[in-house]
């Protein structure tokens, strides 16, 4: 997962001003327990911001897949409609520990993150399944200047290289720690370590993947890249989609937390003409892509604000119902499945619990995660149990998979029905 931090863009960090927009919508669902604090909206700037008291009973994850304490506070803009964390100064000290000591997908020593296929349990790395979707469906000059803003280890620059031959590669991010491997990939002519204005030239593509949610200043972000992309120029960006991911909410560095509607919204108020929003080119995830200048308007309708509020209680509901029904499991020895956040997160809730992790990702078995073994399915302990802690129909899916394969040497236990 890339790690760029609006400090690694100075002039972009502070909260930007007001829209101007103010919301009406002020009277609170009174079955939701809420507070308003005294701090704005980092997107837009309103001070209609309400937190949701049971958010700070989680224990959380870091977005590298480590595990965090309980605390910081969740809640929504009653202006955007956007759900976020509140940035003060604790969610900005947290933030900054995380990232310095970030290694991102240790698990599998450095592989980028795949996205499995739900029948047959093979996976494709997920830079290479977005390129290749948008390829397909924006087809590309033969030769152009792509940017990966927050690039990490290099990994969607390296599948660039490859489907993208004759294109100029870059990208950007808060340190050099991967520089001699990232400038080693072929095509990739620097990595920036400069504030994003200082970056030189234009580029036909910018890619923020799994960066945009990070942002403190979003919209200030956006304004810059508007003017690094050329008139053609494609925007992309990959974010989680928490509306069918809810363990997205648990991870205590991002700030933002999208649906399709408010990250649509946010792109469009920026300037840019949203080309796509798709919800199926990663499963669990949201796809974005624009060019700069206004244009028709994907017209996704905001939810009103107190719709947000019960949907966002309701699915703190569920994660609790998911660590209650883990705490209960009696049967031992007793596995995780997954070594991401989901998995990551339920760990901290029930760590002495849990005797492995289960993956299917070659690379990551035999390795441990959180000091715990991480195995392949097939080499789970016979008659143990395995938690599969994802949401439907994905755990669906999964648990069926597992059950066909397994049975009766393993028992397959799944979360409760999702609400949503």
């Amino acid at each position: 997962m890339s790690t760029v931090t609006s400090k690694a863009i100075p002039g972009l960090s502070a909260i930007l001003p007001n829209s101007g927009i103010v919301s009406d919508e002020r009277v609170a669902n009174p079955d939701v327990s809420m507070n308003r604090f005294d701090s704005v909206c980092h997107i837009c700037g309103s001070a209609d911001l309400e937190t949701v008291d049971k958010y700070q009973s989680f224990q959380r994850v870091a977005s590298d897949c480590t595990a965090w304490p309980a605390g910081g506070k969740l809640g929504v803009c009653f202006n955007c409609r956007c759900v976020q964390a509140v940035t003060d100064e604790k969610w900005r000290h947290e933030a900054t520990r995380i990232y310095q000591r970030y290694t991102i997908w240790h698990q599998s020593g450095g592989a980028e993150q795949g996205v499995f296929d739900q029948s047959s349990g093979q996976a494709t790395a997920r830079s290479r399944r977005v390129l290749e979707r948008l390829l397909r469906d924006f087809p590309l000059a033969p030769r152009g200047r792509l940017l990966d803003i927050g690039c990490g280890n290099g990994s969607l620059l390296k599948v660039a290289g490859e489907i993208l031959p004759d294109w100029g590669l870059a990208g950007t991010e808060c340190n050099d720690k991967h520089r001699l491997e990232i400038e080693a990939l072929p095509g990739v002519e620097r990595l920036y370590t400069v504030p994003l204005e200082d970056v030189p030239g234009q580029f036909d593509l910018i890619t923020l993947s799994h960066v945009f949610e990070h942002l403190i200043a979003p919209l200030g972000v956006l304004d810059t890249v508007a003017h690094m992309l050329r008139p053609e120029g494609l925007l992309v960006i990959q974010v989680p989609n928490y509306t069918e991911n809810p363990f997205e909410l648990l991870v205590a560095d991002h700030c933002s937390h999208f649906c399709p509607a408010t990250l649509a919204a946010i792109v469009e108020k920026a300037g840019y003409s949203v080309r796509t929003i798709a919800t199926d080119w990663v499963p669990r995830e949201i796809t974005l892509i624009a060019h700069p200048g206004h244009g028709v308007s994907t017209g996704r309708p905001l939810s009103n604000a107190r719709t947000v509020l019960a949907r966002l209680d309701a699915e703190l509901d569920w994660l609790n119902s998911v660590r209650t029904a883990a705490r209960e499991i009696s049967q031992r020895p007793l596995g995780i499945f997954g070594t991401s956040i989901a998995g990551t997160w339920l760990y901290g809730e029930v760590r002495d619990r849990v005797s492995f992790f289960v993956d299917e990702d070659p690379r990551r078995a035999g390795k441990t995660h959180l000091g715990v073994p991480i195995v392949l399915p097939c080499h789970a302990p016979a008659g143990g149990s395995i938690f599969v802690a994802l949401p439907d129909p994905l755990a669906t899916t999964v648990s069926e998979r597992l059950r066909r394969q397994f049975a009766p040497a393993l028992r397959i236990l799944t979360a409760p029905a999702h609400p949503g």
